[in-house]
């Protein structure tokens, strides 16, 4: 009986030690809950102004928190159901710590490669890595990772153009045709799916205002390339500022290209000397071969020497008298009483600054008339002073094309036999710059320069300055602006126009031919007596297309094997009545001429589309 007390003493003890236990933890999570409770009403009576203690005002407390959460959530259900508002990323949003695409590196390393490999500006390159770039949070404050990296997401809402973006009323790359008409004919002749035609041909079947635009006098609407908008932006650029952005380039080659060193050249004067040959300069190692070394302002003076003093810039020796048998120098016409006087008119390059970079601009920017005559600089050339020596006293190895790559590097001209036209004999002058070198291993081309087949010119430079002398090879229709002052004297203006729209004798041209008539007993002595527009001998993309080639001319310049393209033939038409004068002669007096002609070239970047999609409508070819 005792043994069964002991044990029953020890139950009660166990039984009082669990309650006690219970209570404490009872006491403890009131207390606990009581604190959390207080510290919200304090935070409620701190915000709104002061608040209640006790039994009621934890209820309403409870009840008050119990409804912001169920508004929270209906809200945060609502701010689901609708779609949030894209926000485009800006240069701001940059966060250089982010990886870039998963690799080994942030983002600023990854711009900075770009910069020096690729040749982009900095601001280039961080808009072109922008999407992998943006930390959600923001870069500042965010921690990072064990590797030293923001974990970035990549950005979805940047601007990609998809199939409800194509717009059927949008021309198709400039053809007589819209989009819709182009898919029609991708699904009938290609066997493409109508998605897949469209997907095809987005590119250039985007409007910018969800195809709401008005159309144009051609049924068309304006329309954009979506892969040069500007990429922190979803909507085009101004047609002003161009659609595509610069490329920097070496410093040399965009001295060239911009035109500053003809601007130069017209604002100070540049010392020229008698005597500007080759002479003997140290060779580079990349320059073997390369005859021609002038660079910066030594092209310019050299236009400058050759025009006043002779084009002799390559011959090692003094200059020659040149005789015909007769002790007359054929050089110097006056020895026989012949050649131009003094009051008659000097041959003159009129060159005009040609900024390049704004062929980025599409379309092209109009030409401003009054700007661009002022821009003119002049080279006359005062030993040509005879007919008969035309030949020798042309300005042929240091031409003015130098300067101005849209004049045509003229070797010699004259009148057709029937007097019709006056024929002009020129040469591709970029081909004189066509050397090439291999890269050597491990270099990287120059900025804004492109390879070929491990491939570069050996003069750059000048190969990418001539870049219009193939422009001059490939003709172009316009069309006559009605004069605002009509009557004999008005001069006439052109516009670019299609095949369709052209003038009859303006189908395929390239220059303007403007006639003048020298009378030393007139008042003025010269005077405009007729115009025309220049026909082509030979219709240089047609040849191309029927030789199998895919095009004429490339921006690259690796194309001397098309030999066809080294001569340039083209005749100005004479004004009928002076033809029969042309033809018997009597516009030549004392070996030179009473008759002049000024060749002005229509300034139209090459056409770098294969030929047969710019035929011209004689040879009812139908480009599909």
């Amino acid at each position: 009986p005792s043994r069964h007390k002991v044990v029953g003493k020890k139950k009660n003890r166990l039984t009082v030690k669990l309650t006690c236990l219970g209570a404490s933890l009872l006491a403890m999570y009131i207390v606990f809950v009581y604190f959390i409770l207080m510290t919200f009403e304090k935070r409620d009576g701190d915000g709104g102004g002061g608040g209640s203690t006790g039994t009621a005002s934890l209820s309403n407390n409870l009840r008050t928190n119990h409804a912001d959460t169920i508004s929270s959530s209906q809200q945060q259900q609502a701010d689901a159901a609708q779609p949030k508002e894209k926000k485009t990323p800006t240069v701001q949003d940059f966060c250089g710590m982010c990886q870039w695409r998963d690799q080994p590196f942030n983002c600023n390393e990854r711009v900075e490669w770009v910069v020096n490999t690729k040749g982009q500006t900095q601001d280039d390159a961080i808009a072109t890595n922008l999407k992998y770039c943006v930390h959600p949070d923001g870069c500042d404050g965010s921690k990072v990772n064990d590797e030293g990296f923001l974990e970035c997401q990549e950005i979805s809402d940047v601007f990609v153009p998809t199939i409800r973006d194509f717009c059927g009323m949008c021309q198709w790359k400039g053809q007589p045709f819209n989009c819709n008409e182009r898919v029609d004919w991708v699904v009938n002749q290609k066997r493409q799916t109508e998605e897949e035609a469209k997907k095809t041909n987005l590119k250039y079947c985007y409007n910018a205002n969800g195809c709401n635009d008005k159309v144009d006098d051609d049924g068309y609407m304006p329309c954009v390339d979506p892969t040069v908008l500007d990429p922190l932006s979803n909507k085009p650029p101004s047609y002003t500022t161009g659609t595509a952005k610069h490329v920097p380039k070496e410093p040399e080659l965009e001295a060239f290209l911009t035109g500053e060193l003809l601007k130069r050249a017209s604002t100070y004067d540049i010392p020229i000397s008698r005597k500007r040959h080759g002479g003997v300069v140290k060779k580079d190692v990349d320059e073997e071969g390369l005859r021609d070394r002038r660079s910066g302002e030594d092209i310019i003076a050299s236009v400058l020497s050759a025009a006043k003093y002779g084009d002799r810039q390559y011959d090692d020796d003094e200059e020659e008298e040149l005789s015909d048998g007769n002790n007359h120098n054929i050089l110097d016409p006056s020895s026989e009483g012949g050649g131009r006087t003094e009051d008659m008119p000097v041959l003159t390059a009129h060159c005009e600054p040609v900024n390049q970079t704004t062929w980025e601009t599409k379309p092209l920017p109009p030409r401003d008339g009054p700007s661009t005559k002022r821009s003119l600089f002049e080279v006359p050339y005062p030993r040509v002073r005879s007919c008969r020596a035309l030949p020798s006293q042309w300005p042929i190895d240091t031409p003015p094309v130098d300067l101005d790559p849209f004049l045509p590097w003229i070797h010699d001209a004259f009148p057709s036999p029937d007097g019709k036209s006056v024929v002009f004999v020129a040469q591709n002058r970029r081909r004189c710059f066509n050397g090439q070198r291999y890269l050597r291993r491990g270099e990287i081309p120059p900025k804004g320069v492109q390879p070929h087949k491990n491939l570069i010119h050996i003069d750059y430079s000048k190969n990418y300055f001539m870049r219009p002398q193939p422009a001059l090879f490939q003709h172009v229709p316009v069309k006559r602006i009605p004069s605002e002052r009509p009557g004999e004297d008005a001069e006439p203006r052109y516009r670019l126009a299609s095949h369709e729209d052209a003038d009859e004798d303006g189908m395929e041209t390239r220059f303007i031919c403007r006639f003048k008539s020298f009378d030393p007993d007139a008042d003025p002595k010269v005077s405009i007596v007729g115009y025309s527009l220049s026909k082509h001998t030979v219709d240089y993309d047609y040849h191309t297309y029927r030789k199998g080639y895919k095009y004429s001319t490339t921006e690259a310049g690796y194309d001397n094997h098309m030999i066809w393209q080294s001569q340039l033939l083209f005749e100005c038409p004479v004004p009928p009545g002076l033809q029969e004068k042309v033809k018997r002669g009597d516009t030549v007096e004392n070996d030179y001429a009473n008759l002049y002609v000024d060749v002005i070239p229509i300034r139209t970047a090459p056409r770098y589309t294969p030929p047969r999609e710019f035929l011209q409508p004689r040879y009812d070819f139908h480009n599909e």
